[in-house]
C-alpha cells in the first residue's frame, strides 16, 4: 500500500457513486499487496465500514496476509470469479509481467465486479522487490479492455492531495528550476467496472 491518498480517493468515490453497502453475498473485497504496511489498515477499516468482507493477499506470507497470491499466477480457487471489489494500491509497478497479472486479476473478479487501481505515473524508482512500470489512464485501458473507468483522479506526494483527472496535469504542475523542468510525483487512481460479458 502506498499513501493516504488511496483511502481518501476510495472514500470520496463511495460517497459520490453510492457503491458502499453491497448486498449480502456480493461483498468480497480483496486487497492485494497488503502486508500491513503503509495505509492497509486504513483501507481495511474503510471497506469493512462500507459493508465489505475483506481478505488480503500478497506475494508472500506476512503480517496481515490472508492469502498468498503472486499476480503472475492463476488466482487461488477460492477467489476465481468471487471478488466483488479488487483493490490494488502501489502494486502493479512491482509486477514484472503486468499483462499476465491483468489477465489473472480479471479471472478473480466476478461479472460486474469493481477494481480500484492506484498506480504511479511520475514517481521515483522504488524497490519491492523491484520497480518495473509506470501507468497512465491509457495504460490501464489497454491492460483491462473489458472494463471501463467510472472514477479517475490524480494525487501528488507527499501531501496526498487529490486532483481532478486531466491528461496533462503533470505539465501544469511542473516547475522549472535553473532551466531544468521538474515534474511532480503523480499517482493515478481509477475505479473500473468489469463489463457484464467479461
Amino acid at each position: 500500500m502506498g499513501d493516504s491518498s488511496q483511502p481518501k480517493f476510495l472514500k470520496a468515490v463511495f460517497a459520490n457513486l453510492q457503491i458502499a453497502n453491497p448486498r449480502e453475498g456480493a461483498n468480497l473485497a480483496l486487497i492485494t499487496g497488503a502486508a500491513l504496511e503503509g495505509h492497509s489498515s486504513d483501507m481495511i477499516q474503510l471497506l469493512e465500514t462500507a459493508g465489505y468482507k475483506v481478505l488480503t493477499s500478497d506475494v508472500e506470507e506476512g503480517k496481515g496476509v490472508d492469502i498468498v497470491w503472486d499476480l503472475q499466477c492463476a488466482p487461488p480457487a477460492e477467489l476465481l470469479g468471487k471478488v466483488n471489489l479488487f483493490v490494488s494500491c502501489s502494486v502493479l509497478e512491482h509486477v514484472p509481467d503486468v499483462i499476465l497479472a491483468a489477465k489473472n486479476i480479471k479471472k478473480a473478479i466476478c461479472v460486474g465486479g469493481i477494481m480500484y487501481l492506484s498506480v504511479p505515473w511520475v514517481w521515483r524508482y522504488h524497490r519491492y522487490s523491484d520497480d518495473y512500470h509506470r501507468f497512465h489512464a491509457s495504460s490501464l485501458n489497454q491492460l483491462f479492455p473489458d472494463s471501463s473507468a467510472i472514477a479517475r483522479a490524480w494525487s501528488t506526494s507527499p501531501d496526498s492531495k487529490l486532483y481532478k483527472f486531466e491528461e496533462d496535469l503533470d505539465q501544469k504542475l511542473s516547475r522549472t528550476i535553473d532551466g531544468v523542468k521538474f515534474l511532480p510525483y503523480l499517482m493515478l487512481h481509477e475505479l473500473r467496472v468489469m463489463s457484464k460479458g467479461k
